[in-house]
């Protein structure tokens, strides 16, 4: 399903087709309630390792001879991603009800599958952490592309890929994101109010 789902997204010029796919399929079973059965604690840490391995290997030492000149900013970019992480939820968790547990697991950023299954163990609210860290995946997929767009100047660097006309715009960004924040404030407000 996830398949023909990303396929259909492809052709329709949306970025990061395979990810959102299985984002948004996981999102619709986990809301129709299927899904309430957790993998075994062994199979799911065989699938973590499995993917870290799959995306470790794509990574070549010509590559990181490449990005070696920018080892700098390729380290002090995660640095600062984190302190600004803790520093949402240190506000989140002085100034809302939401515990600190949830705000900072919610904020935080990273493998997103790794932090919701630690939620249980650490206190924290596994639906709320998820779907935050869930929303925050799909927003950079949707948005990395026009970003990137917008930072190159306007210009790709390949050839543009069918479709890809649905990202040309600062106007169209904005309208797009504003639907899908007005979008996001409905389903927590649906979904996860009850939970706070």
């Amino acid at each position: 399903m996830c398949y023909v789902v990303a396929e259909l997204a492809q052709s329709l010029g949306v970025p990061a087709p395979e990810l959102l796919a299985g984002l948004l399929i996981g999102l619709a079973l986990a809301l129709s309630g299927r899904t309430n059965t957790a993998l075994p604690c062994p199979l799911t840490r065989a699938g973590q390792a499995l993917v870290g391995v799959v995306m470790g290997s794509y990574l070549t030492p010509e590559q990181l001879r490449a990005v070696a000149p920018l080892a700098a900013p390729f380290g002090l970019a995660p640095v600062a991603t984190i302190a600004l992480a803790l520093g949402v939820a240190y506000a989140l968790a002085r100034w809302s009800p939401l515990p600190r547990a949830d705000a900072t697991l919610a904020t935080i950023p990273g493998g997103s599958a790794a932090i919701v299954s630690s939620a249980d163990d650490l206190g924290a609210g596994a639906g709320l952490v998820g779907f935050a860290q869930y929303l925050r995946v799909g927003l950079v997929a949707l948005t990395a592309p026009a970003v990137a767009w917008a930072v190159a100047g306007g210009r790709t660097s390949s050839p543009a890929a069918p479709g890809s006309q649905l990202w040309p715009t600062l106007d169209h960004l904005v309208n797009r994101l504003v639907h899908q924040l007005g979008a996001g404030v409905l389903l927590v407000r649906k979904i996860l109010m009850p939970l706070v």
